[in-house]
């Protein structure tokens, strides 16, 4: 029985003398501790002062905790308050904050004075339509909303799964060559982040295994007038046969050089690239004879220099583009053997008509697919016909 009540006669006289000095023997004082302790036949001046200072006399002379159940505030979900009035997070009163009731793995629910885990509440905690996996569902993460199976996948390297399918990457392929990006990740369990195999996706055909441009992969880059060859990059000049097709009408050699560069450029080769071409006044002289293997994007060699690439017998057709994609139909070269030998440029690749015959200019182009004395020029063709170019880094 607590000594707060008013109703003094329900109180042995010594009971309340005990629990509340703040009241007199006629049970009527509400003074402070010290009045307690000078009015009445109990205590003393001295005890009703410890009384005051040790318990705190609470705001506007209330009286000081003795119980537990003094300090009770009728709430369950933040636990119960305890009488220390030596707590330094005691109020007035005396009364500390207990411990709230509920662990971090579940909720309180105070209509019920009961701590409820996330499946007892309902298993879709963050409310985006899907059940978590703790209470049975799919949501692999059911904090978050963003996150759940048949969500977008996004491409990002911290590895959120947004679609709960760690084998979904977010599909960031922006060379188009099959290979996904390395900045997209997801976390997996157990393995930690998985990501895309492209260490560079500006670059077609990078990815797993060998190639002409990171050896080994992702690894060591090789440079220009490099290739990779057995997993170490070595010297050579690179080759490559135009993804795209044009008329005869170039613009001269001049601007055969500078569609082969601008091609490289599209693929991000670096290097220098010249047209395997020639004209009526300019001859194979201008291009550089190196004593280095020619080799086609795709790692596979052409000539072992520039003699073997000269003797009109290949080792492999020139049949791989700037994409490294395979690739045939024809290649302007100016040269021609159908009769004998000699030049058809198109009135040095400024002319683009057609009935070469008639009109007294012709162009020469070889065969892409292949490998012998057909490769680099054996028939002439109207000018107004649309060929590749091979390009040749210098």
């Amino acid at each position: 029985m607590s000594c707060r009540s008013p109703f003094a006669a329900l109180c042995l006289l010594t009971g309340c003398l005990a629990q509340n000095p703040a009241f007199d023997l006629a049970g009527t004082g509400t003074g402070t501790g010290s009045e307690a302790g000078s009015g009445g036949l109990t205590g003393s001046p001295a005890t009703g002062g410890e009384a005051s200072s040790s318990g705190g006399s609470g705001t506007g002379g209330g009286p000081a905790c003795q119980l537990d159940a003094d300090c009770g505030d009728g709430l369950f979900c933040n636990g119960a308050e305890v009488c220390d009035p030596g707590s330094p997070l005691a109020d007035p009163a005396g009364c500390a904050p207990g411990a709230p009731p509920c662990g971090p793995e579940t909720t309180c629910d105070e209509q019920s004075a009961a701590c409820l885990d996330a499946c007892e509440q309902g298993s879709d905690a963050d409310d985006d339509g899907v059940p978590g996996v703790a209470c049975g569902g799919l949501d692999c993460d059911d904090s978050d909303p963003d996150v759940f199976p048949g969500q977008t996948e996004v491409c990002d390297a911290a590895g959120v799964d947004e679609d709960c399918d760690p084998a979904t990457l977010g599909g960031l392929d922006a060379d188009a060559d099959g290979y996904v990006s390395n900045q997209c990740c997801n976390n997996k369990a157990g393995s930690g982040l998985v990501c895309g195999d492209d260490c560079d996706d500006a670059l077609p055909g990078v990815g797993p295994g060998d190639d002409w441009a990171h050896c080994g992969g992702c690894g060591i880059s090789c440079g220009a007038q490099q290739t990779c060859t057995a997993g170490a990059c070595i010297g050579a000049r690179r080759v490559f046969a135009t993804s795209t097709l044009q008329g005869a009408n170039l613009g001269g050699l001049g601007g055969a050089d500078a569609l082969c560069q601008a091609r490289a450029a599209a693929a991000a080769l670096g290097g220098s690239f010249k047209a395997f071409m020639v004209d009526d006044n300019t001859k194979l002289e201008r291009l550089e004879h190196p004593n280095a293997p020619f080799m086609r994007l795709d790692g596979v060699k052409v000539a072992d220099d520039w003699a073997d690439l000269a003797d009109e017998s290949l080792d492999a057709p020139l049949a791989i583009d700037e994409f490294r994609k395979p690739v045939d139909n024809n290649a302007w070269t100016g040269l021609r053997d159908v009769d004998g030998g000699g030049v058809s440029s198109c009135n040095n690749w400024t002319f683009g008509g057609g009935d070469c015959l008639q009109n007294n200019t012709c162009g020469g182009a070889g065969e892409v697919a292949m490998a012998d004395d057909h490769w680099d020029g054996f028939y002439i063709f109207n000018c107004d016909s649309s060929f590749r170019l091979y390009c040749i880094e210098q």
